[in-house]
Formats: C-alpha cells, sequence, structure tokens
C-alpha cells in the first residue's frame, strides 16, 4: 500500500504503473491473436463480450500461474478452453463465483473505478513528469 504523505510517491506510482503496462503487455501478447479471431467470429455482441472477459481472465491467470502454458482453443463450449502444458492438453471451465447482484454491481463500480484511475494517469503522465522534473 502506498502511504500519501510518502515524498516518493508519484515516483512509486510511476514505477508501479509502468510494472502494470508491462504486465499487460505481456498478458496482452498471449491473449491478442484470441480476441482478433474472436472479433471475426459470428458470436452476437453479448457472447462476444462474455468470450473475450473469459479469455482476458483465463490470460491473467495463465500469466500468474505458468507462463508456460499457452492456449491452444477458445472456441469450444465445453471445456470453456484447451490450454497446452508440457505437452499436455488441459481442458479449463471457467465459473463466475460472484452471484448476488450487490456484489456483481460492487465489481462493476470497481472496475469503472480502477479503469477510470488508469486513464486519467495515462492521459497525465505528461503533467505529472513536468510535476516530477
Amino acid at each position: 500500500m502506498f502511504d500519501s504523505n510518502d515524498p516518493d510517491l508519484i515516483s512509486k506510482l510511476l514505477d508501479q504503473s509502468k510494472y502494470l503496462k508491462k504486465e499487460r503487455s505481456l498478458i496482452d501478447k498471449n491473449i491478442e491473436p484470441w480476441l482478433k479471431k474472436l472479433d471475426a467470429n459470428s458470436y452476437s455482441l453479448i457472447e462476444r463480450k462474455q468470450k473475450k472477459k473469459e479469455i482476458e481472465e483465463l490470460g491473467h491467470f495463465l500469466y500468474h500461474f505458468d507462463k508456460e502454458i499457452v492456449i491452444e482453443e477458445v472456441f469450444t463450449e465445453s471445456p470453456d478452453f484447451i490450454v497446452k502444458s508440457y505437452g499436455n492438453l488441459i481442458g479449463i471451465e471457467l465459473k463466475d463465483f460472484i452471484t448476488n447482484e450487490f456484489e456483481k454491481e460492487k465489481e462493476g463500480l470497481l472496475k469503472l473505478i480502477f479503469n477510470s484511475v488508469i486513464d486519467n494517469l495515462e492521459n497525465n503522465l505528461v503533467n505529472i513528469k513536468a510535476i516530477i522534473e
């Protein structure tokens, strides 16, 4: 956690932002081909949105769990995905554990807040750098 009284706070936040961008770039590298195929697919808008969310969740999981696991197939019904781990094919079925409507709203609000903060930081990076210098 960051201390708002820390004189190096801006520098630490910038470092954290750079780290998260690098991490996101590596995750995107793994899932981008599948997202492009998804866009070219004939899924409905709702199905495409859900599948995109699942692909992104899988990408994050694989990045943090084991970077050697690669996605083999995303357009299956059951299991949701097939990945390859050290020569073995593994089926993955994703489940949402949030069933309470209030929890879903809270999750959506938190996502909105984080996306807003990220956008704000990215858009004002030049101004923040000017303050530091």
